[in-house]
């Protein structure tokens, strides 16, 4: 996938999101606040990608790492007719349009 310096330079930042559940300074991003919060992000990027939008980056649950974990994910291609597209997520999920 060929995409933009500034682009790709975003993606590759939100890859390197640090996840943990420890109580110190290591973590950038925790977990989800419930596990239905991690169905709704799960059920909004499925749904983006079935409708035809690009996961640039993440779009995956991280059991791992803790039950509510998600990575952040970055979305092209987002239109209205997906739960993205007019729902709010509450999740590590960003949208980008151009």
């Amino acid at each position: 996938m060929s995409l933009p310096a500034t682009l790709q330079r975003f993606c590759v930042a939100a890859e390197k999101l640090r996840l943990g559940a420890t109580y110190d300074w290591w973590p950038q991003m925790g977990g989800l606040v419930s596990p239905q919060q991690l169905e709704r992000a799960v059920d909004h990027v499925e749904d983006a990608r079935a409708k035809g939008a690009e996961v640039l980056a993440g779009g995956r649950a991280r059991p791992d790492l803790g039950p509510t974990f998600y990575e952040p994910t970055v979305l092209r291609g987002v239109t209205k007719e997906m739960k993205h597209g007019v729902e709010e997520t509450f999740g590590p999920v960003t949208t980008i349009h151009t």
